[in-house]
């Protein structure tokens, strides 16, 4: 099996793209890792890049490239539970999901979602701390721009 191409390699995660999600600025994320860094105002920006997104302008990849969606769905992939040796395509992923006789909750799911966590945990915690300190930069900015106004009338 190929490996998965870089641009649908979600960064937040580190794994192929779930229910992909297509920023403003032309990155793909799960659909549930973004939504999650954007749960904090604070956090609202692109993992990737910076720039600001919002719920409203992360947009399904299928509905803004149905081209690169096709692409995305035509992956191939292998069940995510050891037991199960079903390979096909992404675009079938979920219907094998819902039907695989050998779903349970495995070592590498439960892994994934303590990564997601601490991952968004990680990221608004850091967001929070370069909010915190950059309102004390423009405090102080602030405070000596009025003194030196004020030496200066």
């Amino acid at each position: 099996m190929r490996s998965v191409p870089e641009d649908f390699v979600c960064n937040i995660c580190t794994d192929i793209v779930e229910q992909p999600q297509h920023t403003p600025c032309g990155h793909l994320f799960c659909r549930e890792c973004i939504m999650s860094c954007m749960k904090n105002p604070a956090t609202s920006s692109c993992p990737n890049c910076r720039q600001p997104i919002t719920p409203e302008t992360v947009k399904p990849l299928e509905d803004e490239s149905p081209v690169i969606n096709r692409m995305y769905g035509r992956i191939r992939v292998r069940c995510l539970h050891r037991v199960c040796r079903w390979e096909g395509e992404m675009s079938d992923m979920a219907g094998h999901d819902s039907t695989c006789v050998d779903k349970h909750p495995c070592a590498a799911c439960v892994e994934k979602e303590r990564k997601n966590t601490a991952i968004t945990a990680a990221f608004g915690e850091d967001m929070r701390r370069v909010k915190t300190k950059s309102a004390g930069i423009i405090q102080d900015l602030t405070s000596q721009l009025a003194r030196v106004q004020a030496e200066a009338a």
